[in-house]
């Protein structure tokens, strides 16, 4: 078997055998899947969540870490800031897609990935390795390069303990068969192609009879605000000592727009968005603009603290006439990417914001959801 296999086959195969025994509830109570692109856009970690919750088994708290574009180098800088505050009882891992158009090496892969297991392990916490998709032809090279990115994995899951889910396997047996698992930029994963890599990770997980939804049950995300009131604008709105936020009162030619929206949208991943409370229809809705500002009022009994969840576009937020928000760097799309501690007073709350082309946001009475 040594021979016919190599190593990379005999450290999957030993990998599997490992997997086999389901991970403790106690160990997928709190999961943070922490990624790229692949990761933030949300799709594979609904499903893993509704799987369990379709079976009815006790249904992990999911926290999304993705940042679109991110290599590996950079996802290992976030784990401090976008993982371990939010005390995660199993991380999934979703890295390579981005380190090829980079120039990293295997070598230097293997030290990122590396580098954010032996921060977890010294944590405490278990670690799920996700192999990276597919590409098409278009991507021969990088292609190439992702495998070996890939045999790196079960030696690194060897040494801290991990755990490997194959997404790479499965999405190629099912492209050879003639399933469609890439989108039609042959980079990203289609809803078949995030349906495998649900599958690689409940099966590491130790759940393989636990079925991958055929689709998404999707609602509206806790605390959506709306309805808004929104304007196109040429330039985002300034903040100088927040005169302008206080000042902006919507008049004539400001349209109104009820979160979720209604009309359902072509794209797949688009619509799934939408359906969870994302603003994606603004330019077909508000008009043509380079920004979008909105207002929106908050009816509440009593003075709280509440968390302010952003997401998308969105680029600031101003809370009763007092900037809450400011995006300083890409966080990433998904919703919640930055919760944010607010003061809500007793009676009308006036929230202002500032977009470019989508958004999302959300009140919630804390940021664990």
């Amino acid at each position: 078997m040594f021979i016919t296999l190599g190593i990379f086959g005999l450290l999957v195969l030993c990998a599997a055998a490992w997997a086999a025994e389901p991970l403790p509830e106690a160990v997928c109570r709190r999961i943070a899947f922490l990624g790229s692109s692949t990761t933030d856009g949300d799709t594979y970690p609904l499903l893993v969540r509704q799987a369990f919750a379709d079976a009815r088994l006790p249904v992990p708290l999911c926290r999304n870490a993705g940042v679109g574009g991110n290599t590996t180098a950079a996802i290992a800088a976030r784990v401090e800031r976008d993982v371990l505050p939010f005390a995660p009882t199993l991380v999934v891992l979703q890295t390579g897609a981005n380190d090829p158009g980079a120039g990293v090496t295997p070598t230097v892969f293997a030290q990122g990935v590396g580098q954010i297991a032996a921060r977890l392990q010294a944590a405490g916490i278990p670690l799920v390795l996700l192999t990276t998709s597919i590409r098409d032809a278009r991507y021969t090279g990088q292609s190439e390069l992702l495998v070996e990115y890939n045999a790196e994995l079960p030696r690194i899951a060897a040494a801290y303990g991990c755990r490997v889910a194959n997404a790479h396997a499965l999405q190629e047996a099912a492209r050879d068969a003639g399933v469609p698992v890439l989108d039609a930029d042959g980079y990203h994963p289609s809803f078949a192609g995030h349906r495998l890599i649900a599958r690689a990770i409940l099966d590491a997980m130790g759940y393989p009879a636990l079925p991958v939804p055929e689709k998404l049950t999707l609602a509206p995300l806790p605390g959506v605000v709306t309805p808004w009131r929104l304007c196109a604008a040429d330039k985002p709105l300034p903040d100088v000592a927040d005169e302008a936020a206080r000042a902006l009162h919507p008049g004539r030619g400001w349209k109104t727009l009820t979160l979720p929206e209604r009309t359902a949208l072509p794209n797949w991943w688009e619509d799934q968005e939408r359906r969870r409370g994302f603003a994606v229809l603004l330019k077909t809705r508000v008009g043509a603009g380079k920004h979008y500002y909105g207002v929106a009022v908050l009816y509440e009994s009593a003075a709280h603290t509440a968390w302010l969840n952003t997401g998308a576009g969105l680029q600031a937020v101003w809370l009763n006439g007092a900037r809450v928000y400011r995006a300083a760097e890409s966080r990433g799309w998904h919703a919640g990417r930055e919760r944010i501690p607010i003061s809500l007073t007793s009676g009308a709350n006036t929230l202002v914001i500032d977009a470019v082309d989508n958004f999302f946001l959300s009140v919630t009475a804390n940021n664990d959801w």
